[in-house]
């Protein structure tokens, strides 16, 4: 405010260019006059000397007018000074600070120097909106922030002042992963599924070791993924006594670890099959035993396990999987007293049955062996195979009379084990005139018997080459013919054989 002195009888006013005012107003203020005061009332922002300060006329009774100034100045006021900002938030909940703006002024953040709405740092995303700075935490982000963000107040005079906003996460509770349970029969794969936080991970616990593999006594945990899968061992059956541990971590590295503990039912038992066979006389017969994987079978002599059991109508031995029954001297027909069988799975579990054999008194059909051919070129030896009955035997007949060799005018015919072999003698060809003559015998001296017809194709005739010699004048000249094996050579005195050629150049005589 600024006094003005009136005269005796006189007045006062403003000037608004030339006119006369009480109130008065510029860019830098308002200027209002009340009795002898005037009022300056400057407008927000405005500091310094007025540059267009205000006139006042004074008038005296007589009607006379004096003129001049108002000239206020203003003072800026106290920079701002904002505060340092903080926060508690917990994980990635959103957390705020709100800033106070002085009237008519201004806030940003401050991305180094360069003024920002939104800055984002390793730790966190800051946004400013209005007065309000709104930290969105990284996942997995805890603790005090290590970059807080500058943010900056400028007031209505151009004045600034930096400050920090530090916002603190606490990190979330951490995992409680529940105890996982799963049902199978057998050896059949179990599963189950593990609840992993976002950006975290998982892993089974080998004593204390983290893997993807745990095998135990029982079976074997493989985790894939979120997955685990058991593999039940052929056997075990129950609850796991031995459950696999399994850890979570969450994206705070905050650990939480359970069990999961599969339990498997045993699948059906075994079924065990009345087995029964037939055999001639005497001759011992087999029933083959199913027995389940990595399971066992046992003879039953009574109720007795036995690998051996004896009857008045013969004996019952097992070997492996196979019952062998040899009946007693005498007996026929179908036994009265089977032999009881009994076999356990992997689980335990059993069933039992019979082997009832039959001993026949009539006996098989005789063998009725075929004829048998083969064919071969020149010398080369030639071979047929025999087939012989269980417990039989074969031989080559010379005549009637039983041998391993038969040597006839066209070869020889050797029998070794199940094989004939026929060598021809040399020039020999075409099928055998005299083939050798083999008999099959069976287990009940019951004989049959055929032939053995090689054929020989005659190898490749010769080739002789053209001959020439050299010789001086009158002198003799000889030459060598190649003969093959058991060959022979000759002249041809045009078409007839000749030892002796004599032409009108010489005598070629062989």
């Amino acid at each position: 405010t600024a006094t003005i002195t009136i005269p005796a009888s006189g007045s006062a006013t403003l000037l608004d260019g030339t006119t006369p005012a009480n109130t008065v107003t510029t860019a830098e203020g308002a200027y209002v006059l009340t009795g002898t005061t005037i009022t300056f009332t400057p407008v927000l922002g405005f500091s310094g000397p007025a540059a267009s300060p205000v006139t006042y006329r004074i008038t005296d009774a007589y009607a006379q007018n004096g003129s001049n100034t108002y000239t206020p100045t203003v003072t800026k006021p106290a920079a701002p000074t904002p505060p340092a900002l903080t926060s508690t938030g917990v994980g990635t909940a959103d957390q705020t600070a709100t800033i106070t703006i002085p009237i008519s002024g201004s806030a940003t953040l401050l991305d180094g120097t360069t003024p920002a709405n939104t800055i984002t740092t390793a730790e966190g995303t800051y946004v400013l909106t209005g007065t309000t700075i709104t930290f969105t935490p990284v996942l997995g982000f805890s603790g005090q922030a290590a970059s807080p963000v500058t943010y900056r107040i400028t007031d209505a005079y151009a004045q600034d002042a930096d400050s920090t906003y530090t916002p603190t996460v606490t990190a979330p509770a951490g995992p409680t992963p529940p105890a996982l349970t799963s049902t199978g029969v057998g050896t059949a794969d179990q599963t189950t599924t593990i609840t992993v936080p976002t950006s975290g991970s998982a892993t089974l616990l080998d004593g204390s070791a983290a893997t993807t593999t745990v095998t135990t006594a029982e079976g074997t945990y493989v985790l894939s993924g979120t997955t685990i899968t058991f593999t039940p061992v052929l056997g075990f059956s129950g609850a796991a006594t031995s459950p696999v541990i399994y850890r979570v971590t969450d994206a705070y590295a905050q650990n939480g670890t359970n069990t999961y503990t599969p339990t498997v039912t045993k699948p059906a038992g075994p079924i065990a099959a009345p087995l029964t066979s037939t055999g001639v006389g005497s001759a011992a017969q087999t029933a083959t035993v199913t027995v389940p994987a990595s399971g066992s079978a046992t003879l039953l002599d009574g109720t007795t396990p036995a690998t051996t059991v004896t009857t008045s109508e013969g004996t019952y031995t097992l070997t492996g999987t196979t019952i062998t029954f040899t009946p007693a001297g005498g007996f026929t027909g179908t036994a009265t007293a089977p032999v009881g069988y009994r076999v356990t799975d992997a689980y335990g579990q059993t069933a039992t049955n019979t082997y009832t054999p039959t001993a026949s008194t009539q006996l098989p059909a005789a063998p009725t062996p075929p004829a048998l051919t083969s064919t071969g070129v020149g010398t080369a030896d030639q071979t047929t195979t025999i087939t012989i009955p269980t417990s039989g035997t074969a031989t080559l007949l010379d005549g009637t009379t039983p041998a391993n060799t038969v040597t006839t005018a066209e070869g020889t015919y050797v029998l070794s084990g199940t094989t004939i072999t026929f060598t021809p003698v040399l020039g020999f060809s075409g099928p055998a005139t005299t083939p050798v003559t083999y008999r099959i015998t069976d287990a009940y001296a019951q004989n049959g018997t055929n032939t053995y017809t090689p054929t020989v194709t005659k190898p490749a005739a010769p080739t002789p080459p053209a001959l020439t010699s050299v010789g001086l004048g009158s002198a003799a000249q000889a030459v060598t013919v190649t003969v093959p094996e058991s060959g022979s050579a000759t002249l041809l005195d045009g078409a007839t054989p000749a030892a002796s050629v004599t032409t009108s150049e010489g005598t070629y005589t062989l």
